[in-house]
């Protein structure tokens, strides 16, 4: 189901773009990181989890409300919540990957697998146990992509697949004299 531009991807694209900009909120800048080569982004990943703040969904509805009239804006709250019914959000104890989407000309080549690294690393930050997600029941390739990364099924709801994986704790380096192996 899509949720911005009710099938019309320029218009979806549109305001994601617009949503970018405001930083703030759950399609701002500041929720994602990217991956990029030679100053191309090539790849994307967000996350949710419980320190994300009150003004989080304030400055959500703020960014949909300033793109689209009334009308449009609650077809996409509608669209929103609808989807949001079939999603697990993470517990106190979970890292959430919301998304994560390589470019076409960059899958195969490590680039997912280390932005996972990266969430795994900021999951260790925040003091979480686990990374969850939840994959389209239909989506075969991403799905064999997090099993082969550690993830396992959780749970199957509606049209989508929960995975989870345990957040590895860090490996410290012993210290000592180096040494020639």
């Amino acid at each position: 189901m899509p949720i911005f531009g009710h099938g019309n991807s320029a218009q979806a694209a549109a305001y994601l773009h617009f949503a970018w900009h405001q930083a703030t909120g759950q399609y701002g800048y500041q929720q994602h990181w990217v991956a990029e080569h030679h100053q191309t982004v090539v790849g994307l990943v967000t996350c949710w989890h419980d320190h994300l703040g009150e003004d989080f969904g304030r400055e959500t509805l703020r960014s949909i409300s300033r793109f689209y009239d009334v009308e449009a804006a609650l077809d996409v709250l509608l669209r929103s919540q609808q989807l949001t019914g079939e999603l697990a959000g993470p517990g106190p104890h979970e890292l959430g990957i919301g998304h994560l989407a390589i470019h076409p000309l960059w899958r195969r080549q490590g680039i997912g697998a280390a932005l996972l690294t990266f969430m795994q690393q900021q999951a260790r930050q925040l003091s979480k146990q686990e990374l969850t997600l939840a994959v389209h029941h239909h989506n075969t390739p991403a799905r064999l992509f997090y099993l082969a990364q550690g993830f396992t099924e959780h749970y199957h709801h509606g049209r989508f697949i929960q995975l989870t994986r345990q957040v590895a704790a860090q490996v410290k380096e012993k210290e000592g004299p180096a040494r020639d192996c």
